[in-house]
């Protein structure tokens, strides 16, 4: 997954399945749906993302496993943000009131995940506030990946306050940690933000993101990304709407609303919608 694999991926994953069924392997089992649900998440399947980390989160909540639990719900949570199902993202983390999460990078992705849902509250000083409280968390972590995550946060944070320098340094924090942590995905969302804050190299980043997405089976994000591209390449705003109407084709129908309105915000033509 972090090379992009993601054909390769998911039939390493459905092996897993089968043999942890086969053999009863109630932990195996759990572990290899929720990282399902995670890969789904990316390729933008929103339905399978959701029941694989229903399922997962039912098999660890079995077992008392309470990481592995955290770790479905904040797949789900994710997945719903993804859209833009601001409500059902809430919903989803509840369970996080009486038990919140064990691992210390699973917090940071609450934080950020409780950051994006105060930005579509029009609220951007409490989603500053949980998002430099993520990148702080993070770093006591020790752990690139999430210092990253915590810093796309800090980016969407510090734009919707109109602190572009802010956004800028946030950027650049998050590239000098993928230099040492090589991800596909989070190269992608960092071609994404550096768009967002109108960094210098940022139209190279979204070229390379384009020959990246080229051979993806998908990726839910690609609407998103060729919109922040829209004031710098030609070609993104059209980009934007395919994206956008491939991954309304996937998405389950109560949550087309939440999707549409999050292109419109985006500037995407949702005229005529498929």
């Amino acid at each position: 997954m972090a090379r992009g694999q993601f054909d390769l991926a998911r039939t390493a994953l459905d092996g897993a399945i089968r043999d942890a069924e086969g053999g009863q392997m109630a932990a195996e089992h759990a572990a290899a749906l929720a990282t399902l649900a995670e890969l789904d998440r990316l390729e933008g399947r929103i339905a399978p993302a959701l029941e694989h980390a229903r399922r997962a989160a039912d098999l660890f909540t079995a077992q008392e496993d309470e990481r592995g639990r955290a770790e479905s719900i904040l797949v789900a949570a994710q997945a719903l943000l993804d859209v833009g199902n601001h409500a059902a993202a809430r919903g989803a983390i509840a369970p996080f009131v009486e038990q919140p999460p064990a691992s210390g990078e699973q917090a940071v992705r609450l934080l950020t995940v409780r950051s994006a849902l105060a930005l579509a509250d029009a609220d951007p000083t409490t989603a500053r506030r949980l998002a430099a409280q993520a990148s702080e968390a993070a770093r006591a972590t020790h752990g690139k990946a999430i210092q990253v995550q915590a810093a796309m946060a800090l980016v969407d944070a510090a734009l919707a306050a109109g602190d572009r320098r802010a956004a800028a340094a946030a950027a650049r924090e998050a590239r000098d940690e993928l230099g040492r942590y090589a991800s596909v995905p989070l190269r992608l969302r960092m071609a994404e933000a550096a768009l967002a804050a109108g960094m210098p190299d940022a139209i190279a980043d979204y070229r390379t993101a384009r020959a990246t997405l080229a051979r993806l089976p998908s990726w839910g994000r690609a609407f998103r990304l060729h919109a922040a591209a829209a004031g710098v390449d030609g070609d993104a705003a059209r980009a934007a709407r395919q994206a956008w109407m491939e991954l309304r084709a996937r998405t389950p129908a109560e949550h087309h609303a939440a999707l549409d309105a999050q292109a419109r915000a985006l500037g995407i033509d949702t005229e005529d919608t498929p």
